[in-house]
Parts: C-alpha cells; sequence; structure tokens
C-alpha cells in the first residue's frame, strides 16, 4: 500500500518520540491522526506536519484511561481520514519511586494509561478492521522499553506495565492474524527526549550509561521513528510477535552494573587499579 492510502493513528504523538513518528509516518505520505491527552498540542502538531496532494492530518485528545475517549478518538479518524491501517501506541506515564514508597494511585495511574490504555486502543482497531473484512495489510506497533525486559530500579509500576504491553502483544500476534494484523513491540532504551533531558545534565549518569550501553548513552527520537517505519512496511510483511530493541545494545550486555570508577571496572577494561588483580568479567 503507498503513501497517502494508509491512515495511521499514532497516540502520545504530540511530543519525544510519539511526534518524532508521527512526522515519519507523515513523511512517507500516509495520513496521520495525532492523538495525545493534550488536545491543543495534538492539533498544533497535526497542523505542522507535512502533507502529501490531497491528504491531510488530524488532532484529537484522547485519554488512554478512559474507554469513552478512546472509541471517540478512533471514530472520529475512521470518519474524517478513512478506514485505519496502521496504529502505534506511543502515550504512557512513568513513576520513579521505590515499592515501599509507591501508592495504589500511583500504580494505578501507570498501569491504566499504559497497559489498559495499549489493550482499549489496541481492541478499538481490531474491532474496526475485523468489522471492514477487507485484506489491505495493517500493523500495530506497541512502544514498551527495556524495562518490559527486565527490572529497572524504582519502577516497579512502569516496570510492570511494560512487560504486561509486551506480553499483551505477543498474545495479540496470534489472536489478530486471521484479520491480516501483524503486532510488533519496540523496546527503546535512553532515548534523548524533553522527558529525559534532566538525566543529561548530570555527568555522571552520562559516563555510566556510556560505559554500560555499547553504542553510547542514547539514542534519538528518530531511532525510534525509523523503527517503526520498518515495522510498518512491506519490509516486515512476515514479521509478527517480535521485539525490536531499540537501545544500543544495552539490554544484550549484561555484565556488572559497576561504578565506572571502581577498581573492578578499570581491571575488566585492562587498566588494573594499582594493587589489585585482574578481574575475568
Amino acid at each position: 500500500m503507498s503513501g497517502g492510502e494508509r491512515v495511521c493513528l499514532v497516540t502520545g504523538g504530540a511530543g519525544g518520540i510519539g511526534r518524532a513518528i508521527t512526522e515519519s509516518l507523515a513523511g512517507r505520505g500516509d495520513r496521520v491522526a495525532v492523538l495525545d491527552v493534550d488536545e491543543r498540542a495534538a492539533a498544533e502538531v497535526a497542523r505542522n506536519l507535512p502533507s502529501a496532494e490531497g491528504t491531510h492530518h488530524l488532532g484529537l485528545g484522547c485519554d488512554l484511561r478512559s474507554e469513552t475517549s478512546v472509541s471517540a478518538a478512533f471514530d472520529t479518524a475512521e470518519r474524517e481520514l478513512g478506514g485505519l491501517h496502521i496504529l502505534v501506541n506511543s502515550g504512557g506515564v512513568r513513576e520513579i519511586v521505590d515499592v515501599v514508597r509507591i501508592s495504589v494511585a500511583q500504580w494505578r495511574e501507570v498501569i491504566d494509561v499504559n497497559l489498559t490504555g495499549t489493550f482499549l486502543t489496541c481492541r478499538e482497531f481490531a474491532v474496526r478492521v475485523a468489522r471492514l473484512g477487507d485484506t489491505a495489510p495493517r500493523a500495530i506497533v506497541n512502544i514498551a522499553s527495556v524495562a518490559g525486559l527486565v527490572g529497572i530500579k524504582n519502577r516497579p509500576a512502569y516496570s510492570a506495565s511494560k512487560h504486561g504491553v509486551i506480553g499483551l502483544s505477543k498474545n495479540l500476534s496470534t489472536d489478530l492474524a486471521r484479520y491480516g494484523i501483524r503486532v510488533n513491540v519496540i523496546a527503546p532504551g535512553t532515548i534523548r527526549t524533553p522527558m529525559t533531558e534532566g538525566y543529561f545534565a548530570d555527568e555522571g549518569f552520562v559516563s555510566a550509561l556510556s560505559a554500560l550501553v555499547p553504542l553510547g548513552a542514547s539514542g534519538t527520537v528518530g531511532d525510534v521513528a525509523a523503527a517503526v517505519d520498518f515495522l510498518t512496511g512491506e519490509g516486515s510483511g512476515f514479521v509478527t510477535g517480535a521485539v525490536l530493541t531499540v537501545d544500543g545494545g544495552w539490554s544484550a550486555e549484561k555484565g556488572y552494573s559497576v561504578d565506572p570508577g571502581s577498581a573492578y571496572f578499570a581491571a575488566a577494561n585492562g587498566t588494573p587499579a594499582p594493587g589489585t588483580r585482574r578481574a575475568v568479567p
């Protein structure tokens, strides 16, 4: 299916990774519905997206915690842009607090947005595609995280929600194949966005992460958008149920998480500290 014929919905599309994805899809000539809890920001992003001749885009308010809000946004997108082809779930929230201090309200907020919201949008998409009954290729890409593959300190709800997104996606890849819908996951590592920018003011953080991640401290929003392009394109036509990490090799390189200045780290990298024996990782 060529650009301009596909209708794409992107949740969390008004900022960060989501915005880069909307811009990439629109740049290929697709019609894009930008869904975000901030309706004004979604509308602004949609207005500024590149448009192929005969196409236009939408910016819609959508609260992923609300079944009614999700259904209404899909109704409008389908009515204004036509039958749906691509769904990218990029909307999400996080907490940074340990399990001793996290409140039930914090837990529910993260699970409701990240996991239940993904379920609601995927179900809405699938119901509408099943109703159309055609054979056009379709794809769902759910943005999870490396926190959905391993445990990350002080993020119990976030990690649980992202593990859940991966499990849900694997289930949907089997359930929705009969409708021609492929379902895949992208698991980003540390991606530099306005939400994570504060991390990079900490030189210690950047140094430690650079030591642990083979390809460097962070990726860009464009790296994730490029992965979405692949998973929604013809080149991935036989790919479903997959988890594509975009993390610079962080989750593959599972050595010891140590202080880059420690004697162990120095020894393991060929520069033994005085008075220490060379360690073998």
